[in-house]
């Protein structure tokens, strides 16, 4: 093999290494993009279900059980834990009480403290029950 042609062989491995190596980084790249872009639905899809969530437990002063509960259609990507009881449940509940199918909020900012929120509402209600219930047992 002539010093040219060895050369130019050596030169069209490296292009298609090279071609490999940028095909896997924009890949690797573009799938991140998508993985981004395909949560801020559920993300925001969650927040909506947060919000109608507080607003029955402050109507209310029950956990709701259902969508229709809340008065809405089930929201694509978000799992709310329909089986939690206002009088038993702690702040860890209320904080995972409502998450999309991601499992986390990663562009939505206000989650936390929306569920902070909720929570407060949930414990402020927790309270004046067991006030109640000492009262009554009082008489």
């Amino acid at each position: 093999m002539s010093v040219p042609q060895h050369q130019s062989g050596r030169r069209g491995t490296l292009a298609i290494a090279l071609a490999m190596l940028a095909g896997f980084a924009i890949g690797y790249i573009s799938s991140g993009i998508i993985g981004f872009v395909s949560g801020l639905a559920p993300e925001y899809n969650s927040a909506a279900a947060i919000r109608k969530v507080t607003e029955f437990v402050e109507r209310n002063e029950t956990w709701p059980t259902s969508w229709a509960d809340i008065d809405t259609l089930p929201l694509k990507g978000v799992s709310v834990n329909w089986s939690l009881d206002i009088g038993t449940c702690d702040r860890y509940d209320i904080m995972t009480s409502v998450a999309p199918a991601t499992g986390s909020f990663y562009t939505y900012p206000h989650a936390e403290r929306q569920l902070g929120d909720l929570w407060r509402m949930v414990s402020r209600i927790q309270d004046e029950r067991s006030n109640q219930a000492v009262n009554a047992s009082r008489l």
